[in-house]
């Protein structure tokens, strides 16, 4: 598998988003690896580009997903979805969340779908488009409308 692992939290200084390694349940922090060699040092060492306390209610993994316009989409972001169903095209609007196994979505009727199955092509997959319109700590009048449609 290859897929970027990050996260995303709000701080707890300032209420920006930042984005990078969550550490220890509190920190998200960017950094690089590299390799060190001299003075009879050889190994992996990990330097910090910024290090940032968060709120940890906020964190949200990163699905390793983009929207229809390009958009990352996280755990606790409020999503537009069109699905495909046997009869009809469906909208409506749901929160990414984790589950066992996937990231998915809920529809109207409390069924969930699975995150990665959408595409511009509507005979592949049931979600066929997603957008991104929030997340649920900075948009939370979205979460109002759910179940409302």
């Amino acid at each position: 598998m290859n897929r970027e692992i990050k996260f995303r939290g709000k701080r707890l200084d300032n209420g920006e988003w930042v984005y990078g390694d969550f550490v220890a349940g509190q920190f998200i922090v960017s950094g690089y690896y590299g390799s060190k060699r001299g003075y009879g040092v050889r190994g992996v060492y990990l330097g910090f580009d910024s290090v940032h306390v968060i709120d940890p209610e906020t964190v949200g993994q990163y699905t390793g997903l983009k929207d229809t316009n390009d958009v990352e989409i996280y755990e606790g972001d409020i999503v537009r979805c069109k699905e495909l169903t046997r009869k009809k095209l469906v909208e409506y609007t749901s929160v990414v969340f984790w589950d066992e196994y996937s990231f998915l979505v809920e529809d109207t009727n409390g069924c969930w779908s699975g995150l990665g199955l959408f595409t511009d092509d509507p005979t592949k997959y049931p979600l066929t488009e997603v957008d991104v319109i929030g997340n649920k700590w900075d948009n939370p009048e979205l979460l109002e409308v759910l179940g409302d449609e």
